[in-house]
């Protein structure tokens, strides 16, 4: 039996978005877009940022530009991010991930 998954929002992932922000705008990232829901039915917090920086760069090359970004997030939240995208704005039509942040599959139960 298959259910819905669905997007939400809460506590946590308002407090995710709010650190993400603040910590790339003071880190050169001004113009990056930050979306971060809860996928439901479950608990995983699913985390993307998008920004003209990572085009083209490898994925390394993201995460290096990133160290650190979800360093203030409290340990018991930032056991349930289980997602997190770095992305170009030319890639959010091609990248997998991408889709399925957009449309979470169905759970398996």
């Amino acid at each position: 039996m298959s259910k819905n998954a669905r997007k939400a929002t809460d506590e946590a992932t308002k407090r995710v978005q709010v650190l993400a922000e603040c910590w790339l705008k003071g880190h050169g990232f001004e113009r990056a877009k930050v979306e971060v829901y809860r996928r439901m039915p479950g608990r995983s917090i699913r985390v993307r940022v998008v920004d003209r920086q990572f085009s083209g760069k490898l994925l390394i090359d993201r995460d290096r530009m990133t160290q650190g970004f979800l360093g203030d997030v409290p340990e018991e939240i930032d056991q349930e991010i289980t997602l997190v995208l770095l992305l170009g704005p030319d890639e959010l039509k091609k990248d997998l991930m991408n889709a399925e942040f957009d449309n979470p599959t169905p759970v398996r139960l």
